[in-house]
């Protein structure tokens, strides 16, 4: 890999990263998205709003560096708004 490119792990949320039925990322998710953090910048990807997506994992424990909220309509780099598409 050349020194100016970056790594980006995309990972969807429902289904991916959540059990059918779960609320809170495990122990198993929290890992992968630690080690994917070590070697790029993660996004986390789904169709829940933006405040459905922060509930699912403690912000001091992971580094998240963007959010793609509502499929897209809202994305979020480094904790602040980057893209907003109003529908």
């Amino acid at each position: 890999m050349k020194k100016n490119q970056k790594r980006v792990f995309v990972f969807d949320i429902d289904g991916t990263l959540l059990g059918p039925i779960g609320n809170k990322f495990g122990h198993d998710a929290i890992r992968a998205l630690k080690i994917a953090g070590s070697y790029g910048d993660v996004v986390l990807a789904s169709a829940r709003p933006l405040e459905g997506i922060k509930s699912l994992y403690d912000a001091g424990e992971l580094k998240i560096n963007h959010i793609v909220a509502l499929n897209g309509a809202l994305t979020i780099k480094d904790g602040n708004l980057f893209d907003c598409h109003h529908i």
